[in-house]
């Protein structure tokens, strides 16, 4: 008799240690513990996509560090495609699975939930420039600026010095900058976009505006006459000056000599147009009048 309760104790044991690894989550030798995903990093431009792939395990579930970096083509599934919509940023995918024993979405008692994450550094798409003038007059004219690369969306500008010049605008691709005063010193523009900074320095200079020195637009006589030239001269030029005879129905002949020009007759009467413009594409014209009389 006792070893009949003997016997029926030590069935009992086995059955009820049996029922608690069941339910306990035990592993199995050679059961796999861990799920990864491919690849585990990249690198990845704006708006340019890659795909994920995960194994090792089951019923996978797939999320973002931070949604508004990118988006994911599901959230559940072997493989998935991320797509970064911002740069500058490292996002962190995450994919959640079971493994152990069981296919599909089934579970049991040995199953276990495993995550596996990737880092997606997203950058740049081209590298940041700046275009514009490099010289501006102090009162004058705005120079406009135009950023392109970066992240093509995204621009931030800022000054160097705000006490003698100003921005019309600190965002977007393109500003235009206005010096009021400082002439003789330089102004410097950052711009930003993404993890990329570029600067543009700005001379300031005098507001010269060309202009004629004395009387312009005048008469001489055709050749042989009492007076058949004249002498034009300019002041408040940037650079070197250039004269041009636009519309001449005189025939007249120009010596230009630096900041003067002298304008001869020929015979015929008529009038002409003189041009003169300096390096900075500052202008000034004048009519001659050749007479007979």
């Amino acid at each position: 008799m006792r070893k009949l309760l003997s016997k029926i104790k030590l069935a009992a044991a086995i059955a009820a240690s049996a029922s608690i690894a069941a339910v306990s989550g035990c592993e199995s030798a050679g059961e796999s513990t861990n799920i990864s995903i491919s690849p585990s990093s990249a690198s990845i431009g704006l708006n340019q996509s890659i795909a994920l792939t995960a194994s090792g395990g089951w019923d996978y579930r797939w999320s973002l560090a931070d949604g508004s970096y990118g988006r994911l083509s599901s959230t559940s599934g072997e493989s998935v495609v991320y797509t970064a919509t911002q740069i500058g940023v490292t996002q962190t995918v995450t994919v959640t699975g079971m493994t152990g024993e069981g296919t599909g979405s089934s579970t049991n008692g040995t199953a276990k939930v495993y995550t596996a994450t990737a880092t997606i550094r997203q950058g740049e798409t081209d590298i940041l420039a700046v275009s514009g003038d490099s010289q501006i007059s102090v009162g004058g004219d705005p120079v406009i600026l135009t950023a392109s690369g970066g992240d093509g969306v995204n621009y931030t500008w800022s000054l160097s010095n705000p006490s003698i010049g100003s921005l019309s605008g600190t965002t977007g691709n393109q500003v235009g900058y206005t010096a009021s005063a400082g002439a003789g010193s330089t102004q410097t523009i950052t711009v930003q976009s993404g993890t990329y900074s570029v600067k543009h320095v700005i001379m300031h200079m005098e507001n010269n505006t060309i202009s004629w020195v004395g009387t312009s637009s005048q008469t001489i006589g055709i050749a042989g006459s009492s007076r058949p030239s004249c002498t034009l001269r300019v002041e408040n030029y940037t650079g070197s000056v250039k004269w041009y005879e636009i519309n001449d129905t005189a025939g007249v002949t120009i010596t230009p000599n630096g900041d003067s020009c002298t304008v001869s007759s020929a015979s015929t009467e008529g009038t002409v147009t003189i041009l003169a413009i300096d390096d900075s594409g500052r202008s000034v014209s004048c009519v001659i009048t050749v007479s007979g009389n």
